[in-house]
C-alpha cells in the first residue's frame, strides 16, 4: 500500500480571518507520520496549540514544541499545550521505534533497578516495533524481543522473572528468556506463568557474586501488545539443587537452610556415568 495523505486548509484563530494556516499530514506504510506547514509563519493570539501524536492508552504521546526554524523540544511525558510560535515551513516527522529493541546500543535495555525480594509488577510495556536480535528464543520460535535489564546483588542465589498483562492493549502471553550477558546462552527461557498462565515467567539459580542480568521477552506467536514485568530474589528458589545445572550456592559460612525437599528431583547418577560404572 502507498503513503496516506491529507491536506486542509484552516484557521488557528477562528475570529481573525487574515490568520489562515494550511496544513498537512502523511502516513507512510511503515509507519512514519509527517506534519507539515507550508504556509506563512503563524503566532496564536493565545498560546495554547500543541503538536504531537498520541495512542489510545494513558502515556502514549509525543509532544514537540519548535523554538527556532533549526531547534526543536520532544517529551514523552509532559505535553507542550502552549506553543506559541509556529516557524514558517518546519516540518514535523515522527518515525515510529521501539524503545527497548536491544539489549545493548542504540535503543538499549531499560534498566529496572537492583532486586529485591518483591515483585511488583512494572510499567506498560510495549513490544510495538521490535525487531529480532537474530535468533529465535530458546523456547519458542518468537523473535521480535525486547529487552531490560537488572543488578543482581552478591548474595542473591536464585532469581525470578514474572511477566504478565498489560493494562492497556495487553499482549495475549510472552515468552520470557534470561542472559548474563546480551550475546551469552540463555539461563532459563519460559512461556508459561504460575500466575499468568500464558505468560512467561522463569526461575534461574546464578552463583554468588554480583552481576548484571539481561532479560528478553517477546509476545507469542510474535503478535504485539503490552505487558508487565517483575524480577525478584526468589531466595532458595524451586529450581535451587533440582539438577546439577541449578544447583543452591552456598555464598557464605556457616550456612543454614530450611524447607528444602528433595520432591521433584531426579536420578542424576547411574551405572552409565558414575566414575566406576558399577550397579553398586
Amino acid at each position: 500500500a502507498g503513503s496516506l495523505s491529507v491536506k486542509w486548509a484552516t484557521k488557528w484563530d477562528r475570529t481573525n480571518s487574515a490568520n489562515n494556516c494550511s496544513f498537512g499530514v502523511r502516513i507512510d506504510p511503515s509507519g512514519v507520520a509527517t506534519f507539515f506547514y507550508p504556509s506563512v509563519a503563524y503566532t496564536p493570539t493565545s498560546a495554547s496549540a500543541s503538536i504531537g501524536i498520541a495512542g489510545i492508552c494513558a502515556g502514549d504521546f509525543t509532544s514537540v514544541s519548535v523554538t527556532s526554524a533549526t531547534t526543536a523540544l520532544s517529551d514523552s511525558v509532559t505535553e507542550y499545550s502552549s506553543i506559541a510560535t509556529r516557524p514558517n515551513n518546519v516540518n514535523y516527522i515522527f518515525t515510529p521505534y521501539n524503545p527497548y529493541d536491544n539489549c545493548s546500543g542504540t535503543y538499549a535495555a531499560k534498566f529496572l533497578g537492583t532486586l529485591n525480594s518483591t515483585c511488583t509488577l512494572s510499567g506498560n510495556y510495549s513490544n510495538v516495533h521490535a525487531t529480532t536480535s537474530g535468533s529465535s528464543m530458546a523456547c519458542a520460535a518468537d523473535v521480535k524481543d525486547v529487552w531490560f535489564s537488572v543488578f543482581k546483588p552478591a548474595g542473591v542465589t536464585n532469581v525470578r522473572v514474572t511477566t504478565a498483562p498489560g493494562t492497556c492493549q495487553p499482549l495475549a502471553g510472552t515468552t520470557v528468556e534470561v542472559r548474563a550477558s546480551c550475546a551469552g546462552p540463555s539461563l532459563g527461557c519460559s512461556t508459561t506463568g504460575s500466575t499468568y498462565p500464558t505468560f512467561g515467567e522463569v526461575d534461574v539459580a546464578r552463583p554468588c557474586a554480583a552481576e548484571t542480568l539481561y532479560v528478553r521477552v517477546t509476545g507469542d506467536a510474535d503478535a504485539i501488545g503490552k505487558f508487565r514485568i517483575c524480577v525478584k530474589d526468589n531466595g532458595g528458589g524451586t529450581s535451587g539443587g533440582a539438577t546439577c545445572s541449578t544447583p543452591t550456592y552456598i555464598c557464605a559460612l556457616p550456612y543454614s537452610q530450611t524447607g528444602l525437599s528433595t520432591a521433584g528431583s531426579g536420578n542424576e547418577y547411574d551405572s552409565t556415568n558414575t566414575v566406576c560404572h558399577s550397579l553398586y
